[in-house]
């Protein structure tokens, strides 16, 4: 049972490392996530998954703030209070 003990660990972390974002914002916005298009408002939270690294929101507004904060994984912390402003990334 020890020998397998390394095995297990290493299984438990590379299924738990999940790559995740967090959108923050005062306003609306629509993006893409995961290859598919998302939309809201105020904040939520995505998990990253299969091939696509990558994410774009915009704002729907002319007022407000977006951001978005990468709370698993590594990558850039885009923001924009710029009117209908484009907040986009890559999580490495």
């Amino acid at each position: 049972m020890m020998r397998f003990l390394p095995l297990l660990l290493l299984l438990f972390v590379a299924t738990g490392c999940s790559k995740k974002i967090r959108v923050e914002s005062d306003t609306c916005w629509e993006g893409n996530v995961n290859g598919g298009s998302v939309s809201g408002c105020g904040e939520t939270s995505y998990t990253i998954k299969g091939d696509s690294d990558c994410f774009s929101f915009q704002k729907t507004t002319d007022f407000g703030y977006l951001r978005v904060k990468v709370t698993k994984g590594s990558g850039d912390e885009p923001s924009t209070s710029s009117a209908y402003g484009v907040v986009s990334g890559c999580i490495n």
